[in-house]
């Protein structure tokens, strides 16, 4: 049938299409005339044969497949499980820690984050567009809105920490995650509310709806069924349906792939073995071994003899009761010793438990070290490479909780955000982000290379007087300024200063620099009129951005002055140390003169100044490999 779903419904002819299963009793046909009452029983009863692959729409087959309600959809396939099979396996404590671990994870992207810690945050969809103030007292907006779940009388007690543990349990355990969106009768979104997802079920399809060959968005897509009652209805819109692991399984009707499912014979290995060990300690599988008594005792005497035995050697709860029996000493019977008891070992017992959680955990994407059990190269004497317990927890993290978190991510902006407003989105952060030690370290090295108002302008704090000494040695260059001589005097008498100091806040090096080279170098055409382009911005705009060495670095360049092998590596270094100012910021798109870090560029000749250097430096390097 090469027809589509939609062509086939609308098709008069459709009942030729297909074959046809005529109602037979008897082994003889029923003349079809009409009227005749097992003739109106036998159309009723013509069947007809679907190939899924034939169906253009895969929730289309839930409108031809076997149903057993007329409501609803629901898993067809072999291996499915109930919701209430799936909850009971969930409360394994192995596989629960595996989701509380999880949901304790997801539930620290809960709380607003300004910069780049653990959180979410609220930002425009449009990386490139800068928000406005109104964007930002809506970003304010929203982000309350979230934090609150809505407006405090949908559900004055809910936090958005709360609404998503409950949400992402749900998802781990049925991987289906619920919830309802809030609306007045404006159809406005007033809140969002967790649902019990082991209720919600995907309605069937109308009859107008199959004929359409799709879901119609405005009808009603979702049911909330308990006690085989329909209590609540929802349209797309109106609720969540998110499914973490989607498949294209006709018979699972375009339900999830909860990891449960996958882990049925696992939890089943996991419990027999739990209980064969339990046995074993509690009441003793078998007898330690058999105690033979030879003697002519009367047979009722040795009775009671071994029912006061039982009672002073008996173990807990019955536990290792040991086989008593007689023997006649002239029959010359005998018994011979025979170990009975069962070692653990035998079974491998923890490398099979051990074993069993590991495919539990991988399963769930998760590594084992994240739930406590640290293992290592079983079975080895030694490994050279061997991950650290924190770095398998990382691994753990990319694996499992990174698409966990997008998948929220997602639903959150899809039924919530995009409807409030789809110029924004929310964003959960700090998966990739460092510790405050590890921050505090990186700046530590930055005050090395980079001026104190460079760091300033990488945590968006304004520019400071007499900031633009490298932080290191910041102090230092402060207590020079302080003086009553002019800053490039003080320099020149405090040769310690004057290493310290910022490349760029050394005017006077140049000429000495050219008297004493043996060799001198004038910039290329193409540099000068880079830096030319600067002088005449400034010339025509005024510009306050830069340096005074800047400004004479541009002059000598626009004039094809000489310059040293000095002033060329450090023009190097100027170039190496401002990587990115090339790029004129978005917000000076019209007005790029009133870009510091684009005008400055251009006058230290812009990106020609920084590839003639470059190729200048590598050239003297090989000089000097050469001597």
């Amino acid at each position: 049938m090469n027809k589509k779903w939609y062509e086939f419904w609308k098709s008069e002819k459709h009942e030729s299409i297909l074959p046809q299963t005529e109602l037979v009793i008897e082994d003889e046909i029923i003349e079809k005339t009409s009227g005749h009452i097992l003739y109106d029983l036998q159309k009723e009863a013509h069947s007809y044969s679907i190939n899924p692959s034939d169906i253009s729409n895969i929730e289309m087959l839930s409108s031809v497949g076997p149903l057993n309600n007329l409501y609803y959809v629901e898993h067809t396939g072999e291996n499915r499980l109930t919701n209430e099979t799936l909850k009971n396996l969930s409360r394994h404590p192995i596989i629960s820690s595996i989701i509380q671990t999880r949901v304790n994870q997801a539930a620290e992207f809960a709380q607003f984050s300004p910069d780049e810690d653990l959180g979410f945050r609220i930002v425009l969809r449009d990386s490139e567009e800068e928000p406005s103030d109104s964007d930002k007292e809506k970003i304010k907006e929203i982000t309350k809105f979230i934090e609150n779940c809505g407006y405090e009388t949908i559900d004055f007690e809910l936090t958005f920490e709360s609404f998503i543990r409950q949400i992402i349990r749900d998802s781990l355990i049925y991987d289906q995650c619920c919830f309802e969106v809030v609306r007045n009768r404006a159809d406005q979104i007033t809140g969002f509310l967790p649902v019990d997802a082991a209720t919600i079920k995907r309605s069937k399809l109308t009859k107008e709806e199959v004929m359409a060959g799709r879901r119609n968005p405005d009808s009603i897509s979702f049911l909330q069924v308990i006690d085989n009652k329909i209590v609540a209805q929802f349209k797309q819109k109106d609720l969540c349906f998110g499914i973490r692991r989607p498949r294209t399984d006709v018979n699972a009707k375009k339900m999830g792939f909860p990891e449960l499912e996958e882990l049925v014979a696992t939890m089943n290995n996991l419990q027999s073995a739990e209980i064969f060990n339990a046995g074993n300690f509690n009441n003793g599988i078998s007898a330690n071994g058999i105690i033979a008594v030879k003697s002519k005792m009367d047979p009722k005497l040795f009775r009671t003899f071994r029912r006061e035995f039982y009672q002073l050697l008996t173990g807990v709860n019955n536990a290792k009761r040991t086989p008593l029996i007689q023997l006649d000493p002239e029959a010359n019977e005998e018994i011979s010793s025979i170990n009975l008891s069962t070692s653990n070992r035998e079974m491998e017992y923890n490398a099979w438990i051990s074993y069993l959680i590991k495919t539990s955990c991988s399963v769930f994407q998760m590594d084992p070290s994240e739930i406590g059990f640290v293992y290592g190269s079983e079975g080895q004497g030694s490994s050279l490479i061997q991950a650290d317990p924190a770095t398998r927890v990382i691994m753990g993290k990319e694996k499992g909780l990174r698409p966990l978190i997008r998948s929220l991510q997602a639903w959150l902006n899809k039924y919530i955000i995009w409807q409030l407003d789809d110029r924004f989105k929310i964003e959960f952060i700090g998966l990739d982000s460092l510790s405050v030690k590890d921050k505090i370290m990186i700046d530590e090295h930055k005050m090395k290379y980079m001026t104190l108002n460079e760091i300033r302008a990488t945590h968006d704090l304004n520019a400071i007087e007499n900031g633009d000494y490298i932080a290191d040695y910041y102090g230092d260059a402060l207590k020079l300024s302080q003086l009553s001589l002019p800053v490039e005097k003080k320099i020149e008498d405090n040769n310690i200063i004057k290493n310290y100091c910022c490349n760029d806040c050394l005017e006077d090096e140049d000429d000495s620099d050219i008297q004493k080279a043996e060799n001198y170098y004038i910039a290329p055409d193409e540099v000068a009129a880079e830096a030319q382009k600067a002088l005449d911005w400034k010339e025509k705009y005024g510009s306050e951005c830069g340096t005074q060495v800047g400004w004479k670095r541009a002059r000598q360049l626009a004039n094809k002055e000489r310059i040293s092998e000095t002033t060329i590596r450090r023009m190097y270094s100027f170039f190496s140390r401002h990587s990115g100012n090339e790029v004129v910021n978005p917000k000076f798109k019209n007005e790029p003169w009133k870009d510091c870090g684009k005008i400055m560029d251009l006058a230290w000749g812009g990106r020609s100044g920084h590839e003639w250097s470059k190729m200048m430096v590598e050239k003297f390097k090989k000089e000097k490999e050469q001597k």
